[in-house]
C-alpha cells in the first residue's frame, strides 16, 4: 500500500538516491582497487614474454603483427577501459547525488510554513471588518 502522503514518498526517494550514490561511489572505488591489482598481476607476466627488440616471437606477442595488435597495445586499451569505467561511476555517483539534491530542493510541502498559510487564508475569508485607527495625527 502506498503512502497517501506525498511527501513522505519524496523523502524517502531523496534518501534513497542519497544512500545510493554512497553504494555507487563504493562500488567504484572497490572496482579500481581489484582492477589495478588484477592488472599489475597481468603487467607482471610480461617479464616472461621475451625480450621484444632481440626475440621474433616476443615482438610479435607485445607489438603484434599482420594488423593484428599486440599485448602492448590490448593492455593500454584495457587500461583505458577500466578509467572510463572507473570515471563513470564517479560521474554516476555525483550525479544521483544531484538528483537527489534536486528532489530533496522541490519538496516544498515540507518546508512550507502550512499553519501561517492557513491563518493567512481564515483571515481574508473573514467577514469583519479591520480595525483601522481614527487617532488624528498631529500637526506641528
Amino acid at each position: 500500500m502506498s503512502d497517501p502522503n506525498p511527501s513522505h514518498a519524496l523523502e524517502t526517494n531523496h534518501s534513497l538516491l542519497e544512500e545510493n550514490s554512497g553504494h555507487i561511489c563504493q562500488a567504484g572505488v572497490y572496482l579500481d582497487l581489484i582492477t589495478t591489482a588484477y592488472r599489475d598481476e597481468i603487467y607482471a607476466l610480461q617479464a616472461h614474454f621475451g625480450n621484444p627488440s632481440t626475440d621474433e616471437v616476443a615482438h610479435a606477442f607485445r607489438k603484434g603483427r599482420d594488423s593484428h595488435p599486440g599485448f602492448d597495445e590490448v593492455y593500454r586499451d584495457l587500461d583505458d577501459a577500466v578509467k572510463v569505467i572507473r570515471e563513470s561511476y564517479a560521474a554516476i555517483s555525483v550525479m544521483v547525488e544531484q538528483m537527489s539534491t534536486n528532489i530533496k530542493d522541490a519538496d516544498w510541502v515540507n518546508m512550507l510554513n502550512v499553519g501561517a498559510v492557513q491563518e493567512l487564508i481564515e483571515i481574508s475569508s473573514r467577514d469583519d471588518s479591520i480595525a483601522v485607527p481614527t487617532t488624528m495625527a498631529r500637526r506641528d
